[in-house]
């Protein structure tokens, strides 16, 4: 016989979902020996749950109920006996022929179900809205022959008759057959087989097996026991041959009572030893204590013991209701949204996800609430208030990082419960490709946010979710749930535990090998599967997820935070001192302290440019010269860096660039080429090796600060090349403004100059760890705001390639005895002799620049006026010199000295002075005026040869080049005043290299001038050649006849600076403003207040966030934290004058107030 059909309503999530399960009970049943046989399958319950799952994957599946009974008299649902025969059975049933009369066997197939003690099945009901698959076998009375018997039974608990109270109930119809004789049973293909005996006056069919049955867990009779019962009806024919052909899938073939006499309904209901507990499934959550999962479960398997409790109490119907009466769970752990948070294992802070129920934040009550924290840093500061930094470095490490991606077939939801219940359920899929030691928050979900109390430890949404809160939700699923188009967005955080990692470099290489383990998990498609098979296998599933299919990459910003960075937001940094020694010939022997501060300067520019050149010398970094010893050049190279391993690399860098023979010959050239402007002359000096020093490594913090400028500057044509041309300008400018306040090691960098001219910079500071930060970043603010116009001005000169430099002219009076000047040739005479008499004394001395021209200006009685014209690059450089000269004409050595080279000079003349005496000199003002600085290069190539000349001889070769090509110059009168040749090498082969000094006019044509320069050396190659012969018979015979046979063969010109360049930058530039200034943002900073160290190895005022409660409280905040390092200092510590400015390895006095 085919199988009937069960029908059962399946209501979950707010939405009606049919399932059809088939029920059969095919019986030859044998009186005495019971002898059965069903279509029971051991698989049949696994099949039916799969049908549950997919019927609740496809909302279509209803059935639809029929809106009129085949009795014409009942509207809804006609399932049940009664309805669907009509009327007939006004009366009810009258007869007793079949009749039900006990179970006497049960057999429970619910995964979980037991048989406790008094044989009553546990766990199979998880509530009165819970359904239980089981068969069981019963005794059945028959009073005579009986044909096409139909038994019905209400699945959904209600009356099998008729059911009024219950609309749309449905019935399961058991349409059995069986003998009690050893007969054949009747087997007709359009009838229903019926029950025979042999036994006058009746029998009984003892264990009739029914097949499996899927019942309502309904105990409406509401026994001691709370059992599970249901009611039945059943309907026969007396004869062979009826109408009835028993059609499973249609209601009117189903076997019903002809009139009232043919039908039997009971008058009680028959209880099933299954216990059914007295709540709603979905409605009741318990603690599961069991599992460690720490979370509130609505599963039905709840423990016997909390079973117990509940048929004495009526728990809690909500969550919320529940917690705040067991008093054990957050919400945040209930709801599954565990989170890493930190705990003091007695050594120090651990971190953990899963904690014991004793262990919760968020219990209410005092006794342990302050047990876990979100940081480190709190936890450190709370359980370790006696060694802050020591519990820090000995705790594990947090590293964090944040991804997204797209999902397909989900849609953002519209209740915040439901968001909270996706992330929880997304959670869990990318932990599995995350590793143990990950844990992973989801933080949004399309245009909901979600984010967790840190107070009450509560999801909270916000997004398109603002309002809405976990528990603000209706009960319903809306279809757009089971979309099965369109690609939502997820965002997550990731924090991963690391107990080994001792430095940034091993959480590099953790970081890189979980994106690389979580990049394969997401590609082979193992997200989607465990994102799927966790939401359908969820206690209450989660169909919004069932189609999830996501995208195989997902999106990350490759940046993560280092928890070995300062936890208070300092980044931790490292100051590198590298030393080292050049070995140099003919270095000169420097007595004075103003020659060793002149050499230094040109060792320092050489050594930075030619490291700078090879790309080895860091950003920020410094060269320093620390002494001169007997040839050789002490140096040390101060930078810093982020990394021990980065500062490594590049100390190895600058050793190996400096091993190199063009590393040096470019020093070599460039001290050179300085020099020949001072009055340290170093033109045949050459460096030779360079010996590798000891390297230091000492504690530092690095911090950014960013900025903006406005401008007018249209980039508008520019290159790329070009603009960071302009980029460089703006760099230099920035740093001069910023000037010695920014700390040695640190710099500035241009990021970006877009198209409507703002110039936006980075400063990037490396400072000493006691560096009051947060005022050193004001003060920086504070000097850009107040120096557009000085950076506006440097900008716009450099770029115009002109070197602005200072002309500096001071006036005296030297009073003299001794001197009668009566005609004007003799004024002439004693004007020659007194300019050349000071000029040869003060440049003797060293005081007096290369360029500087000495003009004697007039006599008067017993006095002789004069001027001084300096050039120097700078207004300082020039004082400097004018400062030195007014000195050395104040001494009593230096007057006397000018006064035998004038009476030296005059004792060939007219003029005779051999009784002058110069007494003393009077100071008089001093003018300073901007020129421009000029040098024009060149080399003569002549054929004199340097072998077997010692460095003292080729020395004083150059010299005797250098007045030749100067007189030659000035007598064709193309050199302008202040100006001054400098022969900067003479090589092996009689190459004499020289560069032409000029100070300048601004509004002079400083191109002319250099190409009448050029222009008269081409054609004075003889005269030179002579002049440098006839004066090498004043100096020593070596030289002399080295010069003797010597010829200039050609001139070539060479380089050139200070030209004003007219090109696409300077002219982009020469009408630029810049506006205005705004700050940026700051990173490295730290927000904390400074306050009082006034433990046992106090560091004066710090601001590393671990300040003692105390200082927190009420009231003491104005006392104990301070927005500035100064301030504190000024509070507590007035007394040391280096509290504010002294680095913290530095030993400072402090108040003892420990005790």
């Amino acid at each position: 016989m085919p199988p009937s059909n069960s029908i059962r309503s399946y209501a979950m999530m707010g939405s009606l979902l049919v399932s059809h399960v088939a029920l059969a009970a095919n019986s030859h049943v044998r009186r005495g020996a019971m002898e059965t046989t069903s279509f029971l399958d051991p698989d049949s319950l696994a099949q039916q749950e799969q049908a549950i799952v997919s019927s609740l994957r496809d909302s279509s599946k209803h059935r639809s109920l029929q809106t009129e009974c085949p009795g014409g008299a009942l509207s809804g649902a006609c399932n049940c006996m009664a309805d669907l025969f009509g009327s007939s059975l006004d009366k009810g049933c009258t007869a007793n022929d079949v009749e039900f009369v006990a179970i006497t066997g049960i057999q429970v197939f619910d995964e979980g179900a037991y048989l406790d003690e008094n044989d009553i099945w546990q766990g199979a009901c998880r509530g009165n809205d819970d359904y239980v698959n089981l068969s069981f076998t019963a005794n059945i009375d028959l009073s005579a022959d009986r044909y096409d018997v139909g038994m019905y039974i209400n699945s959904e608990g209600g009356s099998a008759y008729t059911d009024f109270s219950v609309p749309g109930s449905e019935e399961t119809v058991a349409v059995v057959g069986g003998t009690v004789t050893i007969g054949e049973v009747e087997t007709y293909p359009d009838k229903c087989p019926g029950f025979t005996h042999d036994v006058s006056g009746g029998a009984t069919l003892i264990d009739f097996p029914f097949s499996t049955l899927r019942l309502k867990c309904v105990d409406s009779d509401g026994d001691a026991q709370g059992l599970l019962d249901f009611d039945i009806a059943i309907a026969w024919e007396s004869n062979v041959n009826a109408n009835t052909y028993c059609s499973p899938d249609n209601e009117s073939t189903w076997p019903v009572p002809g009139t009232s006499s043919k039908c039997w309904k009971a008058t009680t209901r028959f209880n099933v030893p299954v216990y059914v507990p007295p709540y709603t499934t979905g409605s009741l959550y318990y603690p599961d204590w069991i599992n460690d999962s720490q979370v509130c479960l609505n599963d039905g398997e709840d423990p016997e013991y909390m079973l117990k409790v509940s048929r004495c109490h009526s728990f809690p119907m909500v969550i919320e209701k529940m917690l705040a009466n067991i008093e054990v769970l957050t919400i945040q752990q209930c709801m599954g949204n565990d989170v890493p948070m930190y705990y003091s294992n007695g050594d120090f802070c651990d971190q953990k996800v899963d904690f014991e129920d004793w262990e919760s934040k968020y219990t209410p009550g005092s006794w342990d609430s302050s047990d876990q924290f979100d940081t480190l840093k709190e936890c450190c500061v709370a359980k370790f208030w006696y060694d802050v930094e020591g519990c820090i470095a000995a705790s594990p490490k947090e590293l964090t990082f944040s991804f997204t991606i797209n999902i397909d077939n989900v849609v953002t939801p519209i209740y915040c419960q439901d968001a909270d219940t996706m992330g929880n359920a997304l959670e869990q899929a990318i932990n599995i490709g995350l590793g143990n030691d990950s844990t992973s928050a989801v933080t949004g979900i399309g245009c909901a946010t979600l984010s967790r109390n840190a107070d009450t430890g509560n999801t909270e949404c916000g997004g398109c979710l603002t309002g809405s809160y976990s528990g603000d939700y209706d009960g319903t699923y809306p279809d757009s749930y089971f979309s099965s188009s369109g690609s939502t967005s997820i965002t997550v955080e990731v924090s991963t535990k690391s107990a080994d990692c001792t430095d940034s470099s091993c959480l590099a290489s953790l970081y890189n090998s979980i994106i690389a383990d979580f990049t394969a998990f997401v590609s082979s498609g193992d997200l989607s599967n465990e994102i799927v098979s966790y939401a359908v296998n969820r206690i209450p599933p989660i169909p919004e997820l069932w189609n999830a299919l996501t995208e195989t990459s997902f999106s990350t910003s490759g940046s993560y935070t280092d928890p070995f960075d300062d936890p208070n937001g300092v980044v931790a940094a490292t100051s590198v001192t590298t030393s080292g020694t050049l070995s140099v010939d003919g270095l000169p022997t420097l007595t004075t302290s103003s020659a060793q501060q002149e050499a230094s300067t040109y060792f320092e520019t050489a050594i930075t440019e030619a490291l700078d050149a090879q790309g080895a010398l860091p950003d920020g970094a410094s060269v320093t010269i620390t002494g001169f010893n007997n040839g050789q050049v002490e140096y040390e190279v101060t930078f810093s860096s982020t990394s021990e391993a980065d500062a490594t690399a590049l100390v190895s860098n600058i050793n190996t660039s400096l091993s190199q023979s063009t590393t040096l010959s470019s020093i070599t050239s460039a001290v050179q080429t300085e020099s020949s402007g001072g009055t340290l002359s170093m033109t045949s000096l050459s460096v030779n090796a360079n010996t590798e020093g000891a390297s230091t490594q000492i504690e530092a913090i690095v911090a950014t600060s960013t900025g903006q400028l406005t401008t007018t500057l249209d980039t508008t044509g520019l290159s790329t090349t070009e603009t960071d041309e302009v980029k460089t300008y703006f760099q230099e400018a920035i740093t001069e403004s910023i000037g010695s306040s920014l700390p040695e090691g640190s710099f500035v960098t241009v990021t970006n100059i877009d198209s409507s001219g703002v110039v936006s910079y980075e400063i990037t500071i490396y400072a000493d760890p006691s560096t009051d930060l947060g005022s050193m970043v004001s003060s920086f603010d504070d000097t850009l705001s107040q120096s557009l116009t000085a950076i506006q001005d440097k900008v716009i000169d450099d770029s115009t390639g002109v070197v602005q430099a200072t002309s500096l002219t001071t006036s005296g009076e030297l009073s003299v005895s001794g001197l009668s000047i009566t005609t004007g040739a003799e004024l002439t005479e004693a004007t020659n002799y007194f300019q050349t008499a000071i000029t040869d004394t003060l440049t003797d001395q060293g005081v007096l620049p290369d360029g500087a021209v000495v003009t004697v200006t007039g006599f008067s009685s017993g006095t002789v006026e004069y001027e001084i014209l300096i050039s120097a690059e700078s207004s300082t450089d020039a004082s400097q010199a004018v400062s030195q000269i007014k000195t050395s004409l104040g001494e009593t050595a230096t007057l006397s000295s000018i006064t035998t080279a004038v009476q030296t000079e005059s004792s060939g003349g007219n003029l005779s002075v051999t009784s002058l005496s110069v007494n003393s000199n009077s100071l008089g003002t001093s003018t300073e005026a901007t020129v421009s600085k000029v040098t024009s290069t060149g080399q003569l190539t002549t054929s004199v040869s340097t072998s077997g000349l010692t460095s003292t001889q080729i020395t004083e070769i150059a010299t005797f080049f250098e007045a030749s090509i100067t007189s030659e110059l000035a007598s064709q009168g193309v050199l302008p005043e202040s100006s001054y040749v400098t022969v900067t090498g003479i090589d092996s082969s009689g190459v004499v290299s020289y560069v032409v000094t000029m100070y300048n006019d601004p509004d002079e044509d400083s191109g002319a001038i250099v190409s009448s320069i050029n222009s008269k050396l081409t054609q004075s190659l003889t005269s030179i050649q002579s002049a440098v012969q006839t004066s090498s018979s004043s100096g020593s015979a070596s030289v002399a006849a080295a010069l003797s046979t010597m010829t200039i063969s050609s001139f070539s010109s060479g380089d050139t600076t200070g030209i004003a360049n007219t090109g696409s930058v300077a002219t982009a530039l020469s009408t630029m403003t810049v506006s205005s200034f705004t700050a940026g943002t700051t990173s490295g900073v730290p927000d904390n207040l400074w306050y009082p160290d006034f433990g046992d190895q106090a560091s004066g005022c710090l601001n590393n966030g671990f300040e003692p409660g105390y200082m927190k409280e009420d009231g003491n905040e104005k006392y104990y934290l301070f927005s500035s390092k100064s301030e504190c200092c000024d509070q507590w510590f007035y007394y040391d004058p280096y509290c504010a400015t002294s680095s913290s390895t530095k030993e400072k006095f402090y108040p003892d107030q420990s005790t």
